[in-house]
């Protein structure tokens, strides 16, 4: 039962996280008052929404389902790019 819990809030916080992105980087406009607020330019919002949208699916990606990823202790997890097969 817990790991459906943890599943399932897993799962809500990748969606928010993408919607997120997708705001940032089709609707900038839609965010303006907000990210003026705080201090952040306009044009800064679709770089934000890729590192949102890369942070999201690094948290939807298991760490011992990529072949050149060391799953290390559970706290940390260390990728290889130099050992990614050509192409």
């Amino acid at each position: 039962m817990s790991i459906w819990i943890g599943r399932i809030l897993s799962a809500a916080v990748v969606v928010l996280l993408l919607a997120d992105a997708a705001t940032n980087l089709f609707a900038p406009d839609f965010i303006r008052a907000e990210m003026e607020a705080t201090g952040f330019p306009v044009n800064l919002a679709p770089a934000l929404g890729v590192i949102i949208a890369i942070c999201a699916i690094l948290y939807a990606v298991p760490k011992n389902s990529l072949p050149w990823c060391d799953t290390g202790d559970r706290f940390s997890r260390r990728c290889y790019l130099h050992a990614l097969p050509p192409g």
